[in-house]
């Protein structure tokens, strides 16, 4: 039961990795074709990055090269997109769809962050204060994030079984 899970928690993550793939590179398309419906957002690397760096001995820190923050920040961002597949692979039940799924997944992933912890963290106003498709933009992008992730998922679970 529990290698079963844990197999299964590591595929969700791998699929939320591609997922995060995909949602990066429409953020990037986005930026070059509608700039316009780029969310007011600080960057929430850095800040995290910084957090994070808070819990190193400062004879540590200051051996690091300039370049940890970054780096640090790029791989919260990897794993955010990780967590929430390995927590659709948990909970996920035999019978899916992968539209269904992918958007309730999707959706949920875009609620924690853009209703949730990124307004309160001061990183960006809340969606009710942005243009329509400032606000509109990031649950469909999410959307797609949450369809590859799960079709990524079923995917690598049947070519391992």
């Amino acid at each position: 039961m529990c290698s079963r899970l844990l197999k299964r928690m590591l595929l969700g993550a791998a699929a939320g990795l591609a997922g995060t793939v995909a949602l990066q590179l429409l953020e990037m398309g986005k930026a070059q074709v509608a700039p316009d419906a780029e969310p007011p957002i600080k960057d929430p690397g850095p800040l995290m990055a910084r957090i994070a760096l808070r819990r190193v001995p400062p004879h540590v820190r200051l051996r690091l090269p300039t370049a940890t923050e970054e780096i640090i920040g790029t791989m919260l961002g990897l794993g955010y997109g990780a967590t929430f597949g390995m927590i659709y692979s948990s909970a996920q039940s035999e019978a899916f769809n992968v539209v269904l799924d992918g958007t309730v997944l999707g959706i949920g992933c875009w609620a924690v962050g853009y209703l949730g912890w990124l307004p309160v963290s001061g990183l960006m106003p809340p969606i009710w204060e942005q243009e329509p498709t400032q606000a509109i933009t990031p649950v469909v992008e999410h959307v797609v994030y949450g369809i590859v992730t799960v079709a990524a998922y079923e995917a690598l679970r049947h070519a391992l079984e």
